[in-house]
């Protein structure tokens, strides 16, 4: 395997780990109100 392979796999698997930990954390802080209206703390 060459060092191009082993540079695209690492990338691929830190991608979907990032989507995974990404979704997750959406779920499990959900915030009650909504963003828009601005009583969230999300600035």
């Amino acid at each position: 395997m060459g060092y191009q392979e082993i540079i695209a796999y690492g990338i691929v698997i830190i991608a979907v780990g990032y989507l995974i930990k990404k979704s997750f954390w959406k779920n499990k802080n959900s915030k009650k109100g909504s963003c828009g209206s601005g009583d969230c703390g999300c600035s």
